[in-house]
C-alpha cells in the first residue's frame, strides 16, 4: 500500500509549465520529489553538469596518486620519475577539462 495517499492537481499556463518542467529537469529529481522538497522549504540546486563530474573524477584521481606518492616518499625518501610522469599526465588531463568549461 502507498505511504502517500493525498493527491494534488495543479493547472499551469503553457509558459509556467515549461518553466516548471525545466526546473524539475535541472534539479535531477522526479516531479513528486521536486514538489515535496519545495514544500519542505529545501532550496534545490541544479544538478552539476557532466563537465563538473569529469572534473571531480580527475581531481579525485590526482589526489589518490599524490597520496600514494607521498606514502612512498615518506617511507623511502624518494619519488620515481614514473610517478612524476603520472602526475603530469593527470594534471594535463585536468587542464584540458578546465579549458573546455
Amino acid at each position: 500500500m502507498r505511504k502517500r495517499t493525498k493527491r494534488i492537481e495543479v493547472y499551469f499556463s503553457e509558459k509556467e509549465y515549461r518553466h516548471f518542467q525545466e526546473n524539475v529537469h535541472l534539479s535531477g529529481c522526479t516531479v513528486s520529489d521536486y514538489i515535496r522538497a519545495l514544500t519542505a522549504g529545501q532550496h534545490l540546486k541544479a544538478r552539476p553538469a557532466e563537465e563538473t563530474a569529469q572534473l571531480r573524477r580527475q581531481l579525485a584521481a590526482i589526489g589518490n596518486n599524490l597520496n600514494q606518492i607521498a606514502r612512498v616518499a615518506n617511507y623511502s625518501h624518494t619519488v620515481s620519475r614514473e610517478d612524476l610522469r603520472k602526475i603530469n599526465a593527470l594534471m594535463e588531463a585536468l587542464w584540458e577539462i578546465l579549458q573546455d568549461l
